[in-house]
């Protein structure tokens, strides 16, 4: 009995747990997020003149699965790549938010030491 506990744990592992640490789920872009594209100067000016919305991404993977997967391959290194640039941009944020946190934190003991300080000076004369 206890064998087959140890088995069944030892599978569960291999199977959800090892392949989650090999292989990480990646998480889901927030929805606010929205990447532009980079434009040359002529192709802002001609995308002024025909005021056409974009095509969703979902659009794209569709049009691209069509094609065979010669054109789905760049279609999804395209939308990694864009989710890849939201996390690093989100990452750097929340470190930046981080430290500054720190160093309030840190500015404000050091502002109390100061004044316990200033205290005690006071009171021994």
């Amino acid at each position: 009995m206890k064998l087959k506990v140890v088995c069944k744990k030892v599978y569960d592992y291999i199977r959800y747990d090892l392949k989650e640490i090999a292989f990480p789920s990646s998480l889901p872009d927030p929805p606010h997020i929205k990447k532009r594209l980079k434009l040359t100067c002529h192709e802002r000016y001609l995308r002024n003149e025909t005021n056409e919305k974009e095509p969703s991404v979902l659009e794209d993977l569709a049009v691209a699965a069509r094609g065979g997967m010669e054109t789905l391959r760049p279609a999804l290194q395209k939308v990694y790549m864009t989710r890849a640039y939201a996390y690093k941009d989100a990452l750097k944020s929340f470190i930046e938010g981080y430290q500054d946190g720190v160093q309030q934190v840190m500015g404000k003991t050091e502002d109390k030491k100061n004044e316990q300080e200033a205290d005690l000076t006071r009171k021994s004369t």
